[in-house]
């Protein structure tokens, strides 16, 4: 099922890692983009499910990790 919530944590936890990845070689807007994508997706099932509160806690560090950079 694409649009189930194991789909979308997945995808969630995917995205942030990648989008780390793009933060460590100095590709800022790319990173920010796919941070961004990821926070909308595990954002609403850390909500309701406390199994995504990691991926949130997760994907919210690498935008304030981001932020400090200066973008």
């Amino acid at each position: 099922m694409k649009n189930s919530p194991s789909h979308r944590g997945d995808l969630g936890r995917a995205l942030n890692n990648l989008g780390y990845l793009k933060l460590l070689l100095g590709q800022k807007d790319q990173a920010r983009a796919l941070l961004e994508e990821s926070l909308a997706l595990v954002r609403p099932l850390a909500a309701s499910n406390p199994y995504y509160q990691g991926d949130l806690r997760r994907t919210m560090a690498n935008l304030e990790h981001l932020k400090r950079q200066g973008r």
